[in-house]
């Protein structure tokens, strides 16, 4: 009688569980993310919660060099984008995000200008992006013509 009973539980543990783990685990957000200069996938780029946690890295070879795929808790709606030679890139995403395309700048070596200076033409080169964003979805790089997510200089 008992051992009737308890295959009747883990009968319907394995038929609820996967549908729990669904919520459990959040949402899956896939992307692309390319420099501003000539619109080449970056590879190794970390992608990066709550500024500390690194949750996973594009990837490096063939023609999946600079996609992405993570697992993000729904509570999660900033991810930072980190790689050597590029600007740290932040995204905030909209509720139902599941692809996004990133644009990161390449740093700019400041040297001999003042700190306001060089602020300025970062902010400068950052106001281009909705049209480095437009030639990447005309030339077939980007799939999406408007993004899910609002990017932060």
């Amino acid at each position: 009688m008992i051992m009737r009973e308890l295959r009747k539980i883990i009968v319907l543990m394995i038929l609820i569980v996967p549908l729990i783990n669904i919520d459990l685990f959040g949402k899956t957000i896939k992307g692309l993310v390319i420099d501003d200069l000539d619109f080449e996938p970056i590879p190794l780029v970390e992608i990066i919660i709550n500024d500390t946690v690194k949750i996973g890295e594009t990837k490096i070879y063939g023609d999946h060099c600079g996609t992405f795929e993570i697992n993000l808790p729904d509570s999660i709606y900033i991810i930072s984008f980190e790689a050597v030679c590029f600007e740290p890139t932040k995204v905030l995403l909209c509720e139902k995000c599941e692809y996004i395309e990133v644009i990161m700048f390449q740093e700019a070596n400041e040297d001999f200008i003042t700190l306001k200076d060089a602020e300025k033409k970062k902010k400068k080169r950052f106001n281009k992006i909705g049209k480095k964003r437009k030639e990447a979805y005309n030339r077939g790089i980007f799939r999406l013509k408007r993004p899910c997510y609002k990017q932060f200089f």
